[in-house]
């Protein structure tokens, strides 16, 4: 469940669940949400119940969103959508004709765990430029963007037809 709180005049959004830890013992979980909007909070909120209820806690090695799932996926080329485990609130938007492999890369190179949230399979170099266009005023640095709403959106509608 996600709901929206005022602390010190400033809204949040804050992920409240309940959950069964690894010895059946009821457990309560309840944080602000690490993106501060409400697509992304209650895609996070889905993410974090589904871990919870299928091992028993939160904590543990979890990238935060657990997206390493999407590595797995049937496309080896494409358009991807990734960000730094300590960074949510930056998406990169790349394109590899081997994903895997780039995100391995990437990994290695970057000062913390790069995360997939979204891939668009078989999406060409033009559509990459595309997006690039499309999200050029969130632009941070070369293929890094702020995570606005519509970015986030954009990932989440690529998420659900997956």
């Amino acid at each position: 469940m996600v709901r929206k709180t005022e602390r010190g005049g400033k809204a949040f959004y804050v992920i409240d669940f309940r959950y069964k830890d690894k010895r059946g013992v009821s457990q309560r979980y309840r944080k602000d949400a690490k993106v501060q909007m409400r697509d992304a909070a209650e895609a996070e909120a889905a993410r974090l119940e589904r871990f919870a209820t299928e091992h028993g806690t939160v904590d543990g090695d979890m990238l935060p969103e657990a997206f390493d799932e999407l590595l797995d996926v049937p496309a080896k080329r494409g358009v991807y959508f990734a960000f730094l485990h300590s960074r949510p609130d930056m998406v990169k938007i790349g394109w590899s004709n081997a994903i895997a492999r780039r995100m391995a890369q990437l990994d290695r190179t970057m000062p913390d765990r790069i995360c997939v949230a979204a891939i668009e399979p078989d999406a060409t170099v033009e559509t990459e430029a595309a997006y690039h266009r499309r999200f050029d005023r969130d632009r941070v640095r070369g293929e890094w963007f702020r995570s606005s709403p519509e970015l986030v959106s954009l990932i989440l509608q690529l998420r659900r037809a997956g």
